[in-house]
C-alpha cells in the first residue's frame, strides 16, 4: 500500500475523468485522496537547481533558489530571495537569506525586463507581474523581517537565560 501511495497525482490525472466512481474500490479512492493532499507550494521565481529531490508538502517563498541535492524532509522556507542548500556532511540545512540581492541582482533585473519583452499577447487585459519587487514578494520580505526579529529576541532570551512570554517576545522584537 505504501509504495502505491507514492504515485504522483499527474500519473492518475489522465484517467481522472474516465473513472466511474461507484465501481472504484475504496482502497483506490483512499490512494487518490492521499496523493491529492501532497503539495509543493512555491512562490514566483522559485528556482530548483539540477538534480534536486524535494519531499512533498514543502512550501517556498518567492525567488527561492535550491542548490543541488536531496532534501528528505518537508521544508517550509518563508524567506524570499534565499538560497537553500543541504550540508550533508554536517547534517544541516543551510538557508542564506537575501542571496539573490547579494550575488544575483543582475539576473533579477535582466529577467524582469526580458519577460516584458517576451510578452507577445495581443489582449493584455490580464495584468501579469514581472517585477521581482511586486507586492507579494515585498510582503514576504516584511514577514521575513518580523521572523528575524522574533528569532533575535528568542536568541537574546536564551543568551541571557530568561524566560519570556509570547507577548514580551513580540515587544522585544520591536526593539530590534
Amino acid at each position: 500500500m505504501n509504495s502505491i501511495t507514492t504515485i504522483p497525482f499527474y500519473v492518475l490525472q489522465p484517467f481522472w475523468d474516465k473513472v466511474i466512481w461507484p465501481q472504484v474500490p475504496l482502497s483506490v479512492l483512499i490512494i487518490i485522496q492521499e496523493v491529492q493532499m501532497e503539495k509543493l507550494l512555491a512562490g514566483r521565481g522559485f528556482w530548483p537547481g539540477l538534480c534536486v529531490s524535494l519531499k512533498h508538502n514543502s512550501k517556498f517563498a518567492s525567488y527561492t533558489i535550491i542548490a543541488k541535492g536531496d532534501f528528505p524532509a518537508e521544508l517550509n522556507i518563508p524567506l524570499p530571495f534565499a538560497l537553500v542548500s543541504n550540508d550533508v556532511s554536517n547534517d544541516k540545512l543551510v538557508v542564506m537569506p537575501g542571496y539573490w540581492f547579494m550575488y544575483n541582482m543582475y539576473a533579477l533585473a535582466r529577467n524582469a525586463d526580458k519577460y516584458v519583452g517576451r510578452d507577445k499577447r495581443i489582449d493584455k487585459s490580464l495584468t501579469i507581474e514581472y517585477d521581482y519587487l511586486a507586492p507579494d514578494s515585498v510582503n514576504e520580505m516584511m514577514d521575513a523581517l518580523q521572523l528575524f526579529k522574533q528569532l533575535t529576541a528568542t536568541a537574546w532570551a536564551t543568551k541571557n537565560q530568561k524566560t519570556i512570554s509570547e507577548k514580551e517576545l513580540q515587544k522585544k522584537a520591536k526593539h530590534y
